[in-house]
């Protein structure tokens, strides 16, 4: 079953400088792809962008392609992990 899940948050002293955490896609116990938040400074999200961790590296903001919600840049990494899973 592929899934997101919230990166853990940062605890302890780090905690104080962190700034937004992004999303893991999950299949089947394991991590394949990332959706990372774009920081304009420590605190202010810009945008999103994914990137996936196994198979074929590929990251959307090479290409240029960064989304405005969270959403959009989850489900876009959904479809392209889908796609890449069945060819």
């Amino acid at each position: 079953m592929i899934t997101f899940r919230k990166e853990p948050k940062v605890t302890g002293l780090a905690s104080v400088g962190a700034g937004p955490q992004g999303y893991d896609l999950v299949d089947d116990g394991e991590i394949t792809a990332k959706v990372a938040p774009i920081i304009k400074d420590r605190f202010t999200v810009t945008g999103w962008y994914f990137y996936m961790t196994s198979g074929a590296f590929y990251n959307s903001l090479g290409d240029g392609f960064t989304f405005f919600d969270v959403k959009d840049a989850k489900s876009s990494c959904k479809k392209y992990y889908v796609s890449r899973k069945s060819s």
